[in-house]
C-alpha cells in the first residue's frame, strides 16, 4: 500500500512540473516578412555605367504578415545620395529615401512602382539594394550591382619641338597642342639631335617656368593595363606605382605607358603612334589620355 501511494504522488508531482513549464512564457507567433523583387528593366546589373546615366528599375512589393509601411533606397549600404536629384518613384523625384505606404492603404498589401536612378559621378563598384519593411521592422531587400566609369579617354598629339614656335608642347587635360614653353603644358617633346635627327624623347614642362604648378614624370617599366583603368581614383593610385625620373631617358615607343604628377593633379598616357618624319621636323606622338583630377 505504501508503495502505491509513493508512485501515485511521484506521478502527479511530474504532471504539475510538466503542466506549469507548458505555460512558462509567451507564445511563439512566426511572422512572414514582407517581399521584395527587382526588375532590371535597363538590364544595367553587372555593367560599366558613366557619371549620370539612367538606371531604370521596377520594384514588386507583397506583404507578409503584416502590411508594408516602408520602402528604402540604399547605396553601398548608405541611404542613397544626393536622393533629391538622383531618385524618381513613377517618373517624379522622391523626396527621400524611405518612402512611406499608409497601412489601410491597397498598396499596403501589394505594389509595382516604376524607379529611375541617376547614376553617381563618383567612378567605382556600387551595389544597389531596395528595402520593404513593415511597421515592426520586418524587412526584405532587393539588389543589383553596377559600376561607374568617371574616366574619359582623350587623344592629343604632340609634336617635334624643332617643328614651328607652337609645337613642342602637350597640355594632357584638354589634349591640344602648344608650344614648348607654353605654361598650360604638362608634357614637351625634347627637340633634334645636334645632327638634326629627332631625339624622340620626352619630359615634363621645365618647372622653372611655372613655380605653382611642380610636375613629376613616371614611367611603368614593365607596362601597364591601360584599358583597365575606368576610375580617376585608379589613375592616381597607378601614379605610385611608377617609377619617376627626369625624362623618358631613351627614345618613346608605341605601347610604353607614362604618368605625370601636376600638384594634385594626375594623368596617364599610353603612346599609340610615333611618326618619325626625317628630314622635316613633321615628326609626332600620338597618345591616349586619362585624367585623375
Amino acid at each position: 500500500m505504501l508503495k502505491n501511494t509513493l508512485f501515485l504522488f511521484v506521478a502527479v508531482a511530474l504532471f504539475f512540473v510538466s503542466a506549469c513549464s507548458d505555460d512558462d512564457g509567451p507564445s511563439v507567433v512566426d511572422v512572414d516578412n514582407p517581399q521584395v523583387t527587382i526588375s532590371d528593366d535597363g538590364n544595367v546589373d553587372g555593367t560599366i555605367l558613366l557619371p549620370g546615366d539612367t538606371i531604370r528599375i521596377s520594384v514588386q512589393g507583397q506583404a507578409g504578415t503584416n502590411p508594408m509601411e516602408h520602402v528604402r533606397f540604399f547605396e553601398n549600404d548608405e541611404r542613397l545620395g544626393n536622393f533629391t536629384t538622383r531618385l524618381f518613384v513613377n517618373d517624379s523625384l522622391s523626396p527621400a529615401t524611405q518612402l512611406t505606404i499608409d497601412p489601410e492603404s491597397s498598396i499596403a498589401q501589394s505594389f509595382d512602382m516604376d524607379v529611375m536612378i541617376l547614376a553617381p559621378e563618383l567612378g567605382g563598384d556600387y551595389l544597389l539594394e531596395v528595402e520593404i519593411a513593415d511597421a515592426d521592422e520586418n524587412a526584405s531587400r532587393a539588389s543589383l550591382n553596377y559600376f561607374v566609369k568617371d574616366v574619359v579617354e582623350i587623344s592629343g598629339v604632340l609634336e617635334n619641338a624643332e617643328k614651328s614656335d607652337s609645337t613642342g608642347g602637350l597640355d594632357l587635360e584638354s589634349g591640344t597642342g602648344t608650344g614648348a614653353s607654353d605654361n598650360t603644358a604638362e608634357i614637351v617633346d625634347l627637340g633634334n639631335n645636334s645632327d638634326g635627327s629627332w631625339r624622340q624623347r620626352i619630359a615634363t614642362l621645365d618647372t622653372n617656368m611655372v613655380d605653382d604648378r611642380p610636375f613629376q614624370l613616371a614611367f611603368f617599366e614593365g607596362g601597364l593595363d591601360f584599358e583597365s583603368i575606368l576610375t580617376k581614383a585608379q589613375v592616381r593610385e597607378r601614379f605610385e606605382e611608377g617609377e619617376i625620373v627626369e625624362d623618358s631617358g631613351r627614345e618613346v615607343e608605341e605601347g610604353e605607358v607614362y604618368a605625370v604628377r601636376r600638384i594634385d593633379d594626375y594623368f596617364l598616357f599610353r603612346v599609340s603612334e610615333v611618326n618619325n618624319s626625317p628630314g622635316d621636323n613633321n615628326d609626332s606622338y600620338t597618345f591616349l589620355i586619362k585624367a585623375g583630377q
